[in-house]
């Protein structure tokens, strides 16, 4: 049994991800490869006046 480094659920094998020398799910791989965008950085968002 694998632990995610990021939150700690327990995972088989065949379901880790290595990202820069850590061990994670897939949730926290998709979160790393994708973060969330500043505020205001896209359409709709807080634009500067």
């Amino acid at each position: 049994m694998i632990i995610c480094e990021r939150c700690g659920v327990q995972l088989e094998s065949e379901d880790v991800y290595s990202m820069e020398n850590e061990k994670l799910c897939e949730e926290c791989m998709i979160k790393h490869r994708s973060p969330s965008k500043p505020c205001g950085g896209g359409p709709g968002g807080a634009q500067p006046s």
